[in-house]
């Protein structure tokens, strides 16, 4: 994945609320970023979970622990059960 260097000019108040070492400074806070584009919708589940470097469960469960919610609505469920009754698991 080709990266692009970004020089960002924090206030202090912003960085001690990160709770985090100036080592993982930078870590920490590409993390938030791509959750919160998650979040947002506008990067994918699965784009989310390749950045973290996360199998799909993996970033279902950092998901759970962030307390970001899942997208799921009921188009969703029935699309579930659906593919549930032709695979007759249901």
């Amino acid at each position: 994945m080709e990266m692009v260097d970004v020089r960002l000019q924090l206030p202090k108040d912003i960085i001690k609320a990160v709770q985090t070492q100036d080592a993982q400074l930078e870590t920490a806070l590409w993390q938030k970023i791509v959750l919160e584009l998650y979040r947002e919708e506008t990067i994918s589940f699965g784009k989310a979970a390749e950045l973290f470097g996360m199998t799909k469960w993996d970033f279902t469960d950092l998901l759970k622990e962030k307390s970001v919610p899942l997208p799921y609505d009921e188009d969703d469920l029935e699309e579930d059960l659906k593919m549930l009754k032709d695979a007759a698991l249901w």
